[in-house]
């Protein structure tokens, strides 16, 4: 499967989505020679980044033993200005990882993108169907939901007797409600194909006297292609996993003989002493309750150029790593050192 971020095609005739990979670059070089390429963005016809669904033609651009993958892309002067956004092309791209991922598996029966839960409550972004018929839907996120607007898809999920996965992108992470609910946190980074398991946070004891410290949460990267699929979700390679450290527990209380005082009784503080108990720490809360993006993107090509050279940016708090800076092509993926230097 293609990680480039292209134009995604469709067929207006039978509503099924076109990819230049189906078939030979000969193939398409004689239909767009001949005019006969009928094809429209399936991004536009269901009206991503567009103020309404439109049927927006494609053209194929690649050649054999060309630099840039063969992809196709939208007329001249048409589509959205500016061409389609970094988030929409991280999302289909990211859906499409998925599918296949999940079509290569053993213990996958089925697989389907932008599928309908069975009452049509949810239109998940891809659906499998394992061998053994449990139904697994996998929700590919970029932006943050509210716990409230989590909670209710998870709820129609359950509510359909389906188990729903989400992978978050790694600049969001995953949110503490997830967590909270029983389920697996998990980002995935599209430009290496990796996925990490974001676990609760781990407790030690730093003196063996039983006293517990929260360690943070745990993360564990691997490849996709190692992570299988069961009636729960995910699931991360056993081996992979760090060794669950034991919560000490507690030594047993001293038993003073009938009728005596164990010493030193009297000094010792009370089992709950409000003014020393534990406190957890302040959680740092954005304004408004919601991270605030840290990056931004800069158009630095022509608006009407093949392809659009993106800068990114860090925002505050964040800051740019240090270095020469990174330019992006969002048609074919390439990262140059200049915006010129684009082959």
């Amino acid at each position: 499967m293609s990680k480039q971020l292209a134009v995604p095609g469709l067929d207006p005739r039978t509503g099924k989505e076109v990819r230049v990979d189906d078939e030979s670059i000969e193939y398409w070089q004689e239909l767009r020679s001949t005019g006969r390429i009928e094809v429209v963005c399936l991004l536009c016809y269901h009206g991503w980044d567009l103020a309404e669904p439109a049927e927006v033609p494609v053209i194929f651009r690649g050649k054999i033993g060309g630099l840039v993958r063969p992809h196709f892309a939208h007329k001249r002067g048409h589509g959205p200005s500016g061409g389609h956004g970094p988030e929409t092309m991280w999302h289909y791209n990211t859906k499409l990882l998925i599918a296949a991922w999940a079509t290569a598996r053993p213990e996958v029966q089925d697989v389907a993108v932008e599928r309908w839960t069975p009452q049509r409550r949810r239109r998940s972004d891809v659906q499998v169907r394992l061998a053994t018929g449990e139904t697994v839907a996998i929700e590919v996120q970029q932006q943050r939901l509210t716990d409230e607007a989590w909670r209710r898809r998870h709820q129609d999920y359950a509510a359909a007797g389906i188990v729903d996965v989400w992978l978050w992108h790694p600049t969001t992470d995953v949110p503490g409600v997830v967590l909270a609910e029983g389920l697996r946190g998990w980002t995935i980074d599209l430009p290496t194909e990796h996925v990490s398991l974001v676990q609760d946070p781990l407790y030690t004891s730093q003196d063996g006297s039983g006293s517990l410290e929260p360690r943070g949460r745990s993360r564990v990267t691997a490849p996709l292609t190692d992570i299988t699929l069961s009636p729960t979700g995910l699931e991360f390679p056993p081996h992979l996993l760090p060794a669950e450290e034991p919560v000490p527990e507690a030594p047993d209380a001293p038993v003073a003989p009938p009728g005596e005082d164990l010493p030193g009784t009297s000094e010792q503080p009370a089992l709950f002493d409000p003014e020393n108990r534990p406190r957890r720490p302040l959680v740092m809360l954005f304004p408004g309750g919601r991270r605030p993006p840290r990056f931004v993107y800069h158009l630095l090509s022509p608006p009407d150029q093949e392809h659009r050279i993106y800068r990114p940016d860090a925002l505050p708090p964040y800051a740019n790593a240090p270095g020469s800076p990174r330019y992006v092509c969002w048609t074919c993926g390439l990262i140059v050192t200049a915006p010129d230097n684009h082959p």
